[in-house]
């Protein structure tokens, strides 16, 4: 599995017709999922069949007692939707990192018409979960050929 984390930015405006997401980046025709985390409130908007609809939003969560901000994350499955796109809710451009990842990373189907639900990114294979006390650090390959979260 490669996963490279990018970054884009989080516009202030809805998206409308005329509006392209990062879905036709290199990488989103090869994976099956996008895991997206932002430090500011972010909607994720998906396009299915031509229209735009808010799939999730991203919150940031500020420890008063550590000042600090725990990023929140969300996943999308690709095969739901032809684009994502990312709007601010904070009144200005806010940076979002997101990464592509070729593993199946939704629920299966446990009823019929039951939609499956998006899992956490602890829960894609070979990621180690996220926890407040790795807040600044980066996702990284250790020594031992495994994921980690490292301080640089």
């Amino acid at each position: 599995m490669s996963m490279k984390l990018n970054k884009s930015t989080a516009g202030v405006t809805a998206p409308d017709a005329g509006s392209t997401g990062f879905g036709s980046e290199g990488q989103a025709a090869s994976a099956n999922a996008v895991i997206i985390v932002g430090f500011a409130e972010i909607e994720v908007y998906g396009l299915n069949g031509g229209a735009w609809s808010l799939i999730d939003t991203i919150e940031k969560f500020f420890d008063n007692t550590a000042h600090s901000v725990t990023p929140d994350h969300t996943t999308v499955n690709l095969a739901d939707y032809e684009d994502v796109f990312f709007v601010s809710k904070s009144g200005q451009e806010e940076t979002v990192r997101f990464f592509f990842v070729e593993d199946a990373v939704v629920a299966p189907h446990i009823l019929p018409g039951h939609q499956p639900d998006a899992l956490k990114l602890e829960d894609v294979s070979d990621v180690p979960a996220f926890t407040q006390a790795d807040a600044g650090k980066i996702l990284s390959v250790d020594a031992q050929g495994n994921l980690a979260w490292i301080t640089r």
